[in-house]
């Protein structure tokens, strides 16, 4: 019997970013056509404030809007959404709400602490890899959602509260250039955060015979994997090639000795990312660290790919 497949479309918007995929459905088969990310800095006022900033809101009127003309011409009827649990924390989120609903035709999910984890996880565990123990993470803005499990079996969910934003804001990796010692002691104080994580991931993995698979997810890592020099050619660009922990040390290193001026002229980086590209490279270094793995693949998709497999409502 003969499958039929249809287009569909997700958007997820973030602490500091908006991502859209446009993906081909087929049975329980979610197949990546296109995709798109925008920053909308709708935490950059968060912390200090507890609301959204006006201009914010704005732009992030421009990106759904121009994210439902992509979605429409492709094809797809339906945009399903979520919003970051940590915009729950504004005090204003109900103008978001409102604007997706009035935008994307339908309110967003939004999600709880530990349902970005289970999202990126299950967005993952497809395919390929439906057998392969796996480390799922999603390199958030203020947060790293982290699950593992092996296929369907979802063993434990994180939701770390660290992200680049964090790093970025506690370290000025934005404004600084980092020596040796400076760049020591950075790293020294993210490696806490993941302490304990670290401590029950290794309990995991020694019921295995191999090592699991790591994933990256979001447009921070993704960022990191161009500036590597890794191309997104396997599985319909679902994935990128398998990246090492060494050569993401390098760039972190590269990243933290340069100026914030000198980042913004490094080719195929995003300037809109520049503020968080040092903080999510040398974070995720020290999150492989943790794990006692050597390796990583950025699957820029996974956190949408994980919204369009939920059942519909």
């Amino acid at each position: 019997m003969t499958v039929q497949s249809k287009i569909a479309a997700a958007v997820y918007i973030g602490a500091s970013s908006a991502q859209l995929l446009i993906a081909r459905i087929s049975g329980e088969n979610v197949e990546p056509v296109n995709e798109f990310s925008a920053i909308t800095g709708l935490s950059s006022e968060l912390a200090e404030k507890s609301l959204f900033p006006e201009e914010a809101l704005k732009r992030t009127r421009r990106i759904l809007t121009e994210f439902r003309r992509i979605s429409m011409s492709a094809g797809a009827k339906v945009v399903r959404s979520a919003v970051a649990n940590t915009l729950s924390e504004a005090s204003n989120k109900a103008d978001l709400m409102l604007l997706c609903k009035e935008i994307l035709g339908g309110f967003p999910r939004m999600l709880g602490p530990r349902d970005e984890s289970k999202l990126i996880y299950h967005g993952i565990v497809t395919g390929a890899y439906a057998e392969t123990p796996v480390i799922a993470v999603y390199n958030g803005y203020n947060n790293t959602p982290v699950a593992f499990g092996t296929g369907e079996k979802l063993v434990k969910t994180y939701d770390l509260p660290v992200g680049a934003g964090f790093v970025g804001r506690k370290f000025h990796t934005s404004e600084t250039r980092f020596g040796l010692y400076a760049s020591w002691h950075v790293r020294h104080k993210i490696a806490s955060f993941f302490r304990d994580f670290g401590k029950d991931v290794k309990e995991w993995k020694r019921s295995f015979h191999v090592s699991p698979a790591v994933f990256l997810a979001g447009p921070f890592p993704t960022a990191c994997a161009k500036l590597s020099g890794e191309r997104f050619d396997e599985c319909g660009g679902s994935f990128s090639a398998p990246i090492s922990a060494g050569k993401l040390h390098r760039l972190s290193r590269t990243l933290l000795s340069k100026t914030p001026d000198e980042r913004t002229r490094i080719p195929g980086l995003d300037p809109a990312i520049v503020p968080y590209a040092a903080g999510c490279s040398v974070l995720m270094s020290e999150f492989l660290k943790a794990c006692g793995e050597n390796s990583f693949v950025v699957a820029p998709n996974g956190f949408c790919i994980g919204l369009l497999k939920l059942p519909e409502e």
